[in-house]
């Protein structure tokens, strides 16, 4: 039984990633001062892995995954933690977090708002915000604490600093070493622990006279959660063959959709954009945005776009019309597919495998009849930019472009500026 190329549900394909926005209560931060008061995981790179990088910048293994734990930060051109590069970018408004979840490692952006970058789901997406806040609260207690016990916490530091460097060398963990019997200096040990964490035996004596001695607000406001609103969601399908990009960049160059297809930027893939207007999140005024379709050769896409329930429309059109017309841009060349499985085995009887074909052709069936949604264009696509461009150029004429880098290595420094106020 043959029904063509296959085509699957929108809603039970899974965000690989997303970028979630996350509004919380706060009306002061020194972001300054966090970024020297955030612990930080004290792992580094396993020297057995093979590490990837993408633009420039490592990507942390899995392994190193904790929930909770910040495994790296950036900062004003500093770096705490890993360094996943030569050249960190950062930036003096905000701080950059990699923290663990039970799931996967996610990246934050710490300023009035959280921007979260690598979350499957909107839930995931609360695991890591909470966890980062958290964290800041923690550091804001410990900070109160030591303000009330400071004679105390200056009579702990030398014990403190001696068994930490002792722990350092002897790679015994600092836990394990004699807390004191006092209830005041036993919690003025745990916070020197927790607060001196990812400090090597150069910088830990510093950094606890700038921690005991610190008399600024670290925060204000609850941190309490408010608003989650997706950015930015990417979906991965495949059409079940490849593809002959020229006729296939010329079927989708028309409306809802515009097409560009360039072998001098991109020999394989299709680039296919569908144009809508939205409201800045900042200004509140109405701004052009798009979603993005990515088509490899081999027939792999992905689709980049604001959140789940506005893509599907856009998928049901890509998909009516690569479905109509699939013979007319299918390639004779075969790539090889891959196929992940992310759900555990399971077997099937004969019933239910002939109701999973039969499914297939009702949403073939549905799909050509407009019974799905099936977006029809909101904007005209954008006049200063071409609708399309074939330009197909050898090889050999293309120049390589050489990436600037700044080897300048980042200076860790214990100084910091006013406190930031929202």
């Amino acid at each position: 039984m043959s029904f063509g190329p296959p085509v699957f549900d929108f809603d039970r394909l899974k965000p690989v990633t997303m970028t979630v926005i996350v509004s919380y209560d706060v009306q002061e931060l020194n972001l300054p001062a966090l970024f020297m008061f955030l612990p930080v995981t004290d792992q580094v790179l396993p020297p057995h892995l093979s590490v990837q990088k993408k633009q420039g910048k490592i990507r942390l293994p899995p392994e190193l995954n904790r929930p909770g734990e910040i495994l790296s930060m950036r900062y004003n051109k500093q770096v705490r933690g890993i360094i996943r590069s030569e050249n960190a970018k950062s930036f003096p408004h905000l701080i950059i977090v990699d923290i663990g979840t039970s799931e996967r490692i996610i990246s934050v952006k710490l300023s009035k708002t959280l921007e979260l970058t690598g979350p499957t789901s909107v839930a995931l997406a609360r695991e890591a915000a909470e966890a980062l806040l958290n964290l800041c609260r923690t550091c804001h207690d410990n900070i109160l604490f030591i303000r009330e016990h400071k004679e105390a916490a200056l009579v702990l530091r030398d014990r403190y600093l001696e068994a930490y460097i002792g722990a350092l060398q002897t790679n015994v963990p600092i836990g394990s070493t004699k807390i004191p019997t006092d209830a005041v200096d036993a919690r003025l040990w745990q916070i020197f622990i927790q607060q001196t964490r990812g400090y090597g035996m150069e910088t830990v004596g510093q950094f606890l006279d700038f921690l005991i001695n610190f008399d600024r607000n670290l925060i204000a406001g609850s941190l309490k959660l408010g608003n989650f609103e997706c950015e930015m969601v990417n979906i991965l399908f495949n059409l079940g063959y490849s593809i002959n990009q020229v006729p296939f960049s010329q079927l989708m160059n028309g409306v809802p959709f515009r097409s560009i297809y360039n072998n001098y930027k991109s020999a394989s893939a299709v680039i296919v954009y569908y144009d809508y207007m939205k409201r800045d999140r900042n200004t509140g005024q109405p701004k052009q945005a798009k979603h993005t379709i990515r088509v490899n050769r081999s027939g792999h896409v992905r689709h980049s776009g604001p959140n789940l329930e506005t893509m599907k429309a856009v998928y049901y059109a890509f998909m009516q019309r690569t479905l109509a017309h699939c013979l007319e841009v299918q390639s004779v060349e075969t790539a090889r597919q891959y196929l992940r499985l992310v759900t555990p085995p399971k077997v099937y009887s004969v019933d239910q495998w002939q109701q999973l074909i039969q499914n297939g052709i009702d949403l073939h069936r549905r799909i050509a009849n407009n019974e799905v949604p099936i977006a029809r264009g909101e904007i005209p696509p954008p006049v200063e930019e071409k609708t399309i461009t074939l330009e197909i150029i050898d090889a050999g004429q293309r120049e390589l472009v050489a990436e600037q880098r700044n080897d300048e290595a980042p200076v860790m420094t214990f100084n910091y500026s006013a406190m930031f106020n929202y």
